[in-house]
């Protein structure tokens, strides 16, 4: 169950990655800034009680996930709700990179 936590968490890792990268937002520090922001937010959004949870990729929800026993629902769900999210960002970054060339 503790490999499958740390591969959830590449997908999520690549879109940020991609987000902020270069191409993206045209700066290193400003990059920079972003990844930082982005990580800071799947930690702050997926703590247990926040108002948003599904603004953050899983990373929260699949460490308490792994804590404990999980049902095979759970871990369907939280494998989808990392490939959706990290589907849509990264869907963000190519229309981004589509409409600036």
């Amino acid at each position: 169950m503790g490999l499958w936590a740390h591969l959830l968490v590449v997908p999520a890792a690549v879109a940020l990655g991609a987000l902020a990268s270069r191409a993206s937002v045209g700066g290193a520090a400003y990059g920079v800034a972003v990844l930082a922001l982005g990580g800071v937010g799947a930690v702050v959004f997926g703590l247990t009680g926040s108002v948003a949870p599904w603004l953050a990729p899983p990373i929260m929800a699949a460490a308490r996930t792994t804590a404990g026993d999980a049902a095979t629902l759970t871990v369907l769900g939280l494998s989808g709700w990392a490939l959706a999210w990290s589907a849509a960002v990264v869907g963000a970054y190519l229309w981004r990179r589509r409409a600036e060339g």
